[in-house]
């Protein structure tokens, strides 16, 4: 037991005098740590781990430019370890795809490290010690993170915030300040135990820890007061959530596509069909242009006909085609059809999936035998017009199909009203059933909670299932299952902090956490 202790007090000197390959993997494995926080295992604790370790390396490191490539290994290993499973999505046609599967898993991590890693590299060239270098830290960690999932379209996927998915008391903290704020106050937390081998006074090492365990658990206390606020729901709205579980091997394949439409009438038909008042399927259910297929929008109707008062919608995923000065253009677009056999309201996706829904530079990749993974042959286009759907007997829903859920800036857009709800619509099929659809289902409570908005999630594969405004799960079917919930839609809260204020809440936490960084150095400057 005494060597133990022994050789746990001399960790921070052991990783602090690391240095070449020894460094290098170390941090490889702390990057690894950090990503069993993620979704589906949410083991938080790792983050202790990771990040303080990742502060001792960087506080052995002599350079800039050695701080970065430590920065730049514990971001890849991070990203590979929980990004991994975006290689199920080139086994979907592997007769074309699977070659190019090596490419997303270790190039995209590859690619999406530089920021993290850049923000370290400037954090290094100043020089910080003690709570100074914890916070700057953090801060370069944070805007590492904003810069990764705005830049070039951006994938904010994983932010490091997201860790707290199964601490719903912390997730409370995104209504202020937004995932990425929570992210800083994350690394400053899990970075915290770095200070007992830093060279500081006693009073500023204890009292610090001390400031920053009063400040988590006040964060935890000020959630858990939030989550005893019970939720509310229109008593006159009756949805019911359909997942039809399609391989996506199946779809877009002629007569199957048929064979999927009649599945998911069947499944919504079922028993209580004629108290509900909107039919709720997920992205590309319908496999057709509904625009021009006048027999499947009257297959529609007859199941709008069957909900309440025979005057129910459906709401649906279907492709939708437009000709533009002579030009096909081909939309991923979410369509209501009411039961006289309308389409009485459409959303074109806005944020395209690079390589999965349009081939970037196509001229030069397809030149080389790239494409995209997505049905078709051409690419599908952005589309332009409102982010909100308004629907009779609904609150105005805004719809984010796929992972458009996943970039928190783009939820509310700007000079639209604010919407009731929010309607998340996926084909978790191309995930697999590892760990994306769990990362992708948890990414969308956050953004219940950031503004105040219950958010219902339509998933081919799953998970489907009903999120109240304070990212509570309130019904869920289970992914690789079929079957239906029919729900009750919760009322919204008022704005939150982050819902008014958008990424200025992410922006004043920087600006406080840089304060915080000068008045350190400062008092370390007067004391000595």
């Amino acid at each position: 037991m005494a060597a133990s202790w022994r050789r746990l007090r001399a960790a921070p000197g052991t990783l602090q005098s690391l240095d070449g390959w020894r460094r290098g993997l170390t941090a490889l494995v702390f990057g690894v740590a950090a990503a069993l926080s993620m979704a589906p295992l949410g083991y938080w604790p790792a983050l202790f781990l990771a990040f303080t370790g990742l502060a001792w390396l960087l506080a052995g490191c002599r350079s800039a430019i050695a701080g970065m490539v430590v920065g730049y290994l514990f971001t890849y290993a991070y990203l590979v370890a929980s990004l991994f499973w975006i290689a199920s999505a080139f086994f979907v046609d592997a007769a074309r795809f699977a070659w190019l599967s090596p490419l997303p898993v270790l190039g995209l991590p590859a690619f999406l490290a530089i920021c993290p890693a850049l923000a370290i590299g400037v954090l290094m060239r100043f020089r910080l010690s003690g709570w100074s270098f914890i916070v700057g830290l953090a801060l370069a960690w944070s805007v590492g993170e904003f810069a990764r999932g705005r830049l070039f379209t951006g994938f904010p996927w994983n932010a490091i915030g997201y860790a707290w998915a199964d601490v719903p008391a912390m997730m409370q903290s995104v209504a202020f300040v937004g995932v990425d704020g929570l992210g800083l106050a994350t690394v400053i937390l899990a970075a915290a135990p770095a200070i007992l081998s830093f060279d500081v006074g006693r009073r500023a090492r204890i009292g610090g820890l001390l400031v920053v365990a009063v400040v988590a658990g006040g964060c935890v206390v000020a959630g858990e007061w939030r989550l005893s606020t019970a939720s509310d729901t229109w008593s006159d709205v009756k949805i019911r959530l359909v997942q039809g579980n399609v391989p996506q091997r199946e779809k877009f394949k002629g007569r199957q596509r048929t064979d999927h439409l009649r599945h998911y009438v069947a499944l919504s038909a079922g028993p209580g069909a004629e108290n509900i008042t909107h039919f709720i399927w997920p992205e590309t259910a319908v496999e057709f242009f509904l625009s021009s297929e006048q027999s499947v929008r009257s297959f529609l109707a007859k199941l709008a006909g069957r909900g309440a008062g025979g005057d129910a919608q459906v709401l649906t995923g279907a492709p939708r085609q437009a000709m533009t000065a002579g030009r096909r253009q081909i939309f991923n677009a979410y369509h209501a059809v009411d039961a006289q056999g309308r389409v009485v309201a459409t959303y074109d996706k806005r944020h395209l999936v690079p390589f999965g829904e349009y081939l970037p530079f196509r001229t030069v990749l397809q030149g080389i035998g790239l494409d995209k993974l997505a049905h078709g042959a051409i690419d599908y286009q952005a589309g332009t017009g409102q982010s909100a759907l308004t629907l009779a007997g609904l609150p105005p829903a805004r719809v984010l199909v796929c992972y458009e859920v996943i970039f928190p800036a783009e939820i509310v857009t700007a000079g639209e009203p604010r919407p009731g709800w929010i309607l998340n619509v996926t084909n978790d099929a191309w995930f697999g059933e590892i760990s994306g659809p769990y990362q992708h289902f948890a990414i969308a409570r956050f953004r219940a909670v950031e503004q105040g908005l219950p958010l219902v999630r339509a998933a081919n594969t799953g998970i489907s299932g009903l999120i109240d405004p304070f990212g509570r799960t309130m019904a869920t079917i289970g992914l690789g299952q079929q079957g239906i919930l029919d729900l009750a839609l919760p009322k919204p809260l008022p704005p939150t902090v982050y819902g008014r204020w958008g990424d200025s809440a992410v922006f004043a936490l920087w600006l406080a956490a840089f304060g915080l960084i000068l008045a350190a150095t400062l008092a370390g400057r007067v004391r000595s």
